[in-house]
């Protein structure tokens, strides 16, 4: 756990225990305490997807893909006008192409 939190609660507790009403906190404390907080809610966030980001693609042409009218997708590395879905990656297996070996 970071020091600053160990630090702040210790600190916390003392003004407890002596009856004070206030507590000064160090910028330097306070801005690591939130960093850390801004973390746990990055984890914690439940729109993002659990898998690892792959790139973006466009919506439509997945649709397409979807539906059995494309073969195939583009995707971006960075999110632009057409490619505004994000596709995640997921475990996938390799296929060996067993045409070449009939021959």
């Amino acid at each position: 756990m970071n020091h600053a939190i160990n630090y702040l609660r210790a600190s916390l507790h003392r003004a407890i225990n002596q009856g004070d009403k206030s507590l000064t906190v160090s910028t330097l404390d306070l801005k690591d305490v939130l960093a850390e907080l801004e973390k746990l809610h990055t984890l914690q966030d439940l729109t993002r997807p659990s898998a690892p980001l792959v790139g973006w693609a466009d919506p439509e042409k997945i649709q397409q893909m979807r539906q059995g009218q494309r073969r195939y997708l583009t995707v971006s590395r960075k999110k632009g006008e057409t490619f505004t879905q994000q596709v995640c990656a997921s475990s996938a297996q390799q296929v060996r192409d067993n045409t070449k070996e009939a021959a």
